[in-house]
């Protein structure tokens, strides 16, 4: 083989898989679980109201909780990827995708136990809870895999993203069907059943190695090195390696707000192509299509 290519590892393609198996199919199955067994959802949460609460919900009220429930995830989405950097910074890439396990965990076990607690707080919770989660994984999962990639492969890696998402959003439809969990006793095993990926999938990870880039910023070039040489074939490879990202992290990067990135006409085109990008996908209706809890009229 050459030197200067280095192609897929076993090592390397475990951690891909494993990762998304655990982290990224989980968020695409939370938003594709929770269409199905709305209407089981709705009449749960107005059961729960009346015996909890002797409250007897109007049809908008309803209505305006099913929205909660199909929409804090999102809402969950956005905390989680505002603390996403600060996280990243503190904990490092394996130590933050440990958090997000650990509160995908915590979410699934609120949605399993919600309706034997008669609690619409636990679901919401749950949803929220999920989704800061997600957004945590959506910031870091990407980093973590290309940084332990080689350069060769970093738009590769990039595709297990893609393929979590999608895949896991046909996985939480599939078992969210009425023959499956989709029912009256089973939505909640639905909701939280993501849980076993979680587990399956991040268990390994307390065994996987840190982003060397991350512990280069951090000064331990014995760990980064020893990190490379597991990744790596070659000897050769790991030095070179290590004197790019030393070089990289030696460059004084400027720190730019906001304001400044706005401000600068050589970032105008790519922030509008990156916008529009994203402007387009969400007015597309997607979101609406698959976190709805309203049945669509076909044909």
């Amino acid at each position: 083989m050459d030197e200067k290519k280095q192609g897929w590892t076993a090592f390397l393609l475990l951690i891909c898989v494993c990762i998304t198996l655990g982290a990224v199919i989980p968020i695409g199955y939370s938003f594709g679980v929770i269409n199905a067994p709305a209407q089981f959802i709705r009449l749960w949460i107005f059961e729960s109201a009346q015996s909890r609460y002797s409250t007897v919900l109007g049809d908008s009220q309803l209505t305006t909780l099913m929205a909660c429930v199909a929409s804090m995830f999102q809402v969950g989405g956005i905390v989680g990827s505002l603390v996403a950097p600060g996280c990243n910074t503190k904990l490092g890439r394996k130590g933050s995708l440990l958090v997000s396990g650990a509160l995908l965990t915590v979410a699934a076990i609120l949605q399993l136990f919600c309706r034997m607690a008669s609690s619409v707080e636990m679901l919401l919770l749950g949803r929220l809870t999920g989704g800061i989660g997600a957004g945590l994984v959506y910031s870091t999962q990407p980093m973590y895999l290309v940084e332990l990639a080689p350069a060769e492969l970093s738009g590769s890696v990039g595709v297990f993203t893609c393929i979590g998402i999608t895949g896991g959003v046909v996985v939480g439809q599939f078992f969210s069907f009425d023959f499956l969990l989709g029912t009256s006793k089973h939505w909640h095993c639905a909701l939280g059943g993501y849980v076993i990926l979680v587990i399956i999938g991040l268990a390994p990870l307390l065994w996987f190695p840190e982003s060397p880039r991350y512990l280069m910023s951090k000064g331990n070039r014995g760990k980064t090195r020893a990190i490379l040489v597991r990744l790596r074939k070659s000897e050769q490879r790991v030095d070179t390696e290590l004197a790019e990202i030393e070089a990289a992290l030696a460059v004084a990067v400027e720190k730019s707000s906001m304001a400044d990135v706005i401000r600068n006409s050589k970032l105008t085109m790519p922030l509008i192509i990156v916008c529009s990008f994203h402007l387009v996908q969400q007015m597309s209706g997607i979101n609406a299509m698959l976190d709805s809890p309203w049945k669509w009229p076909c044909g």
